[in-house]
């Protein structure tokens, strides 16, 4: 799991072979779970689950199917939607992030938050976040943001995510996003 909010919740996992999404979720009162089910075949999955209630438990499930029909999954797991307080208004990106540049050993990014924040991001050739290195973006309270990945390999997706807080210590991060460096310089 790479993000966490009152409504919605971002699941990822990574497979060997090239296969499908199926994330199966839902509430322990409930007797019908719901599914989310994606045909991209891919080996980095990325499924975000919306319309969530606040401050719930959901149990989910992930599966994956590669094209000779052959299933994988996991084991049940679980997680706890954040309570909706309408006193914490989280820090948000409210334009981007969008790529300023983009080559084969390099690229450039750019977003605006809502209030001034300080902001770092999370990256790397994974989608999961534990495999990320660390970045800082801006070490000053700003509402620009822009940061630079050097030293990418070319043709390859990248993986990031923007964490961002703001004067008064409220914390938020976005979903992950996936670029892709050029094949030539």
């Amino acid at each position: 799991m790479t993000h966490l909010s009152p409504d919605k919740v971002i699941i990822s996992w990574q497979t060997n072979n090239p296969s499908s999404s199926v994330v199966i979720y839902g509430v322990k009162q409930h007797k019908k779970p719901k599914t989310h089910f994606s045909e991209l075949e891919t080996t980095a999955h990325i499924i975000t689950l919306n319309n969530l209630t606040p401050d719930n438990r959901y149990f989910y499930q992930v599966r994956s199917r590669d094209k000779h029909g052959r299933w994988v999954q996991s084991t049940y797991s679980s997680f706890r939607t954040q309570k909706n307080t309408s006193k914490t208004r989280l820090p948000r990106i409210v334009a981007g992030p969008a790529t300023a540049w983009r080559r084969a050993h390099e690229i450039k990014i750019e977003f605006q938050t809502d209030r001034p924040c300080k902001s770092s991001i999370r990256w790397g050739t994974a989608p999961l976040a534990a495999s990320h290195t660390r970045q800082k973006v801006t070490t000053r309270f700003s509402t620009h943001h822009q940061f630079s990945l050097k030293g990418l390999k070319k043709g390859l997706h990248y993986y990031y995510s923007v964490h961002l807080e703001d004067e008064n210590g409220q914390k938020n991060r976005s979903e992950i996003f996936t670029i892709k460096t050029d094949l030539f310089q």
